[in-house]
């Protein structure tokens, strides 16, 4: 299961990053970010046991470039797509929905 979001015009972006300061600043929106998705999945967890919601499980990688966030259970695709019984309950896609123009305006914000 995973959501992405891509940036179309990478060379342009390397060009902005021209100092430490801003490469500092972009990292800095990536891992609050991160924890913002994943404060924001965990309230959208569907809990009957709760060990679902206790396998969320955040990484940061590509020299702070990279915010991961995932569900660690065999059955985490199954509550967030659903299957032919249930109807899915999409709530990492609903963080990552609610994450994504934030994340946009914060790194657009650090580069100027």
């Amino acid at each position: 299961m995973s959501y992405s979001f891509s940036v179309s015009g990478v060379k342009e972006f390397q060009k902005l990053l021209n100092t430490e300061d801003k490469i500092n600043k972009v990292k800095d929106v990536v891992r609050v970010n991160t924890a913002q998705l994943a404060r924001n999945a965990s309230k959208f967890v569907p809990v009957d046991t709760g060990a679902l919601k206790r396998s969320g499980r955040s990484a940061i990688s590509d020299s702070g470039f990279t915010g991961e966030y995932s569900f660690n259970t065999h059955y985490s695709a199954y509550v967030e797509y659903g299957t032919r019984f249930m109807y899915g309950r999409f709530y990492l896609r609903r963080a990552f929905d609610q994450q994504t123009e934030k994340f946009y305006n914060d790194v657009k914000g650090a580069l100027n």
